[in-house]
């Protein structure tokens, strides 16, 4: 084997004897002076290797190298037939992690109103909107609560015929997100609301927008607002501030309270029955998945009074009710947990 190259790769375990016996792996016509790669993988962590090479073909002029997993030579050595290294205090390269693919920045959730007040046959288009994907133009569409959705189109009816070029639009069919234009495949300009605009996102603030209010087009004022997440909680107090009603920091309607897992007790409390009283709609929110965000009533008070939430929705997600008062229903009236009142969706 004329000038053989034997490549150990990779290290980790205890040490493996390795014998390479006669010409192999395509070398055994390799002319002399040429040079014959072998790659054998072996693990080892610290201990002995040892190789030997012969045959037929053998000229005496054998080089050995180890090589550790980043490529580097760690140990090498020539001999006539074979050689034995040491790996002790050779350290594997680490595995590298595969990088992980950028993700583009997912847009804000935000508030719509004005149609409940302007144009009372659309009203389902008020709410909170979130980022569902983006379309083929590059910008997100969004849905609300009622499967309402917000898109931009190039040219909603697809052939230019109806001169509406550049639109955002709200319509209560879901838009493609492979098409070029007439997102909703309607073959036609057939939808609720919009404005002319060739923003990358939507025109936030209160603008004026086309709306069918069941006797044409009207001019309507919509207004778009970012949700606030309102705040992170932390301490029982915090939590109290941020959704009870009597609260110093309570969070504006359809704004969304982010709650820190943990467990809480009450500390100021709504009153001797129940320690939150809310009167507001949104979003109140676990951090963590798994119920790990407790209200613990101990057993004294029910957790929560829902008393009012207008003419829109209050959202609680992630939330554990622990140990409510368990007089109630019986000596009070309501829920031993939450006491849903009046106006409540």
């Amino acid at each position: 084997w004329n000038g053989g190259v034997l490549t150990i790769t990779n290290a980790e375990t205890d040490g493996v004897a390795v014998s390479s016996t006669g010409p192999q792996n395509g070398c055994k016509y390799a002319p002399p002076g040429d040079t014959c790669e072998r790659t054998e993988t072996i693990n080892l962590e610290c201990g002995t290797f040892s190789a030997q090479q012969s045959g037929s073909e053998y000229n005496g002029e054998v080089s050995w190298v180890i090589k550790g997993a980043d490529g580097e030579t760690v140990a090498e050595a020539s001999s006539t037939s074979s050689a034995t290294f040491s790996t002790c205090g050779v350290t594997a390269a680490p595995t590298p992690t595969p990088p992980v693919p950028p993700v583009g920045e997912i847009p804000p959730q935000f508030i719509v109103s004005g149609f409940a007040e302007s144009c009372p046959n659309q009203a389902v288009f008020d709410g909170v909107y979130l980022p569902v994907a983006k379309t083929k133009s590059e910008r997100w569409y969004y849905k609300n609560e009622n499967d309402h959705y917000m898109y931009w189109d190039s040219q909603c009816d697809g052939t230019g015929a109806i001169n509406l070029p550049n639109l955002w639009i709200f319509d209560s069919s879901e838009p493609s997100t492979t098409a070029d234009s007439d997102l909703d495949g309607d073959n036609a300009c057939v939808f609720q609301a919009y404005i002319t605009s060739s923003s990358m996102t939507p025109p936030m603030g209160t603008n004026t927008w086309k709306a069918s209010c069941g006797s044409g087009w009207t001019d309507i004022s919509i207004t778009l607002k970012v949700v606030e997440d309102h705040i992170i909680t932390t301490t029982p107090n915090q939590l109290y501030d941020t959704i009870s009603r009597n609260g110093n920091n309570v969070m504006n309607p359809r704004d969304q309270a982010l709650i820190e897992s943990g467990t809480y007790t009450c500390t100021t409390c709504a009153t001797s029955q129940t320690m939150f009283d809310v009167e507001l709609f949104g979003n109140i929110v676990c951090q963590e998945d798994g119920l790990s965000c407790v209200l613990d009533g101990q057993q004294t008070r029910r957790q929560m009074r829902i008393l009012d939430t207008g003419d829109s929705k209050l959202t609680i997600k992630g939330i554990k009710f622990f140990r409510g008062d368990p007089r109630k229903p019986g000596v009070f009236p309501g829920g031993g947990g939450m006491h849903v009142s009046s106006r409540c969706i």
